[in-house]
């Protein structure tokens, strides 16, 4: 029987606060040309079914299917360049009244081409139907908290630090032999080899979150419940149906060594993110009884201390900033320094979904010197390698043709506490 001052569980409301335009992708990827329909200030996601139902109602179903069949590539095979080519303004509105999922604001005048990257949506009750809204997934919150938490004890673990950068660097030296090596099933056996080395780094850093060093069951992280964080509302007071924007996104890279500055190295993308501003909740579970039978078991592992672990997300932070405004200086991008200067002052707690890249995803990477850096280079297979840098590129939120903000920032408070 439980005791008369222990509690089951520790229930914690979140507030998570989006810093700078957030995109954290859905299961299904992206919206072909034919799935959505745009306008001057909205694009929207449509229904296949209800666009087919109605398609069908107007005698236009058979021509629509002859349209994507026959029609080339560029803005033409796509919803919008079928409804142009039909020249039936009604047709559009009925389209958009009738088949569209959700709306999704244009902050700027843009003409949206090929897939569109959509957010992860989730089935709520509307007044008279079920809507989809977008939502941060509670594995997000849970996985980028687990990072911080690994970053600060990897900190204070020197034994643990040496032995990454041990593997690592074996895992270097047994692909220089095997690109060196003439017998191909040799050289598959070295990368193999390779690629199991790095696997034992990774599972250096897991070992931290376990109270027994190889049993992945005493991973205390395993047994939280981070709910989905579903939005408030809008920051400019829009509905929860219509809060998200387009952005245009890109990735930018540092000149070769000796050119200086900076170039998109990469096809820009459209993608719908949640913009700075944007309040959404969540809720944390806590079940402090396995936190104290694990610690009852051993001290080693993390603390299951929330706020410890929101203090340690706030160092990480620090620590990440320091490196992205680096980058950005060395690129030439002040427009970018500037944001990020006025970023820290806001004190965000967490990065998430694109953006995050690889030093916000992997908790050693922070720890790491610039030759180490450059071995992860190695061993991860990075194709480009033109700059002495390493990440040498980031993504970025494209307006008006040159790069003006950054992606995945956000701030995760603590707005109550219940037990259970």
């Amino acid at each position: 029987m439980q005791a008369r001052n222990e509690t089951f569980a520790a229930v914690y409301g979140l507030r998570v606060t989006a810093l700078t335009p957030v995109h954290v992708g859905s299961a299904e990827g992206e919206l072909a040309p034919f799935e959505y329909v745009q306008g001057r200030e909205r694009i929207w996601p449509v229904s296949a079914h209800a666009l087919f139902r109605l398609l069908r109602e107007e005698g236009l179903f058979e021509d629509y299917v002859r349209y994507t069949v026959e029609t080339p590539g560029g803005r033409a095979a796509s919803l919008d360049g079928y409804l142009d080519w039909k020249g039936r303004p009604t047709l559009r509105e009925d389209i958009v009244r009738r088949c569209a999922l959700r709306a999704i604001a244009k902050p700027e005048r843009m003409d949206i081409t090929g897939a569109f990257r959509t957010m992860t949506t989730a089935a709520v009750a509307g007044e008279n139907d079920l809507r989809r809204v977008p939502y941060i997934p509670g594995s997000s919150l849970k996985g980028a908290v687990r990072t911080a938490v690994l970053y600060r004890m990897l900190g204070e673990s020197e034994e643990q630090r040496r032995g990454i950068s041990a593997e690592v660097a074996k895992a270097a030296e047994v692909l220089r032999r095997a690109s060196s090596e003439a017998d191909f099933k040799r050289r598959k056996q070295l990368e193999n080899d390779a690629a199991g080395t790095v696997e034992r780094a990774g599972k250096r850093m897991d070992r931290l979150a376990r109270y027994g060093a190889d049993e992945p069951n005493t991973d205390g992280f395993r047994g939280l419940r981070f709910g989905d964080a579903l939005p408030a509302y809008g920051s400019k007071g829009e509905s929860a149906e219509s809060l998200t924007e387009a952005a245009e996104i890109a990735i930018v890279s540092l000149n070769p060594p000796g050119r200086g500055g900076w170039h998109f190295s990469k096809a820009r993308v459209f993608a719908e993110v949640l913009p700075a501003g944007t309040v959404l909740n969540a809720e944390l579970e806590m079940a402090d009884y396995v936190w104290k039978a694990l610690r009852s078991e051993s001290a080693r592992g993390p603390s299951g201390d929330l706020r410890e672990w929101l203090r340690d997300a706030e160092a990480k932070t620090v620590r990440l900033l320091e490196e992205e405004i680096a980058f950005y200086r060395e690129a030439g991008l002040s427009t970018i320094v500037r944001r990020l200067e006025a970023l820290r002052e806001q004190k965000p707690t967490l990065r998430l979904g694109w953006g995050t890249g690889l030093l916000g995803t992997t908790p050693s990477a922070l720890h790491m010197n610039a030759a180490e850096r450059r071995m992860v280079r190695e061993v991860g297979h990075f194709q480009k390698r033109q700059h002495d840098t390493f990440p040498q590129s980031r993504k970025v939120v494209v307006r008006s043709g040159a790069p003006a903000d950054v992606l995945g920032w956000v701030k995760l408070e603590i707005e109550g506490e219940r037990r259970l």
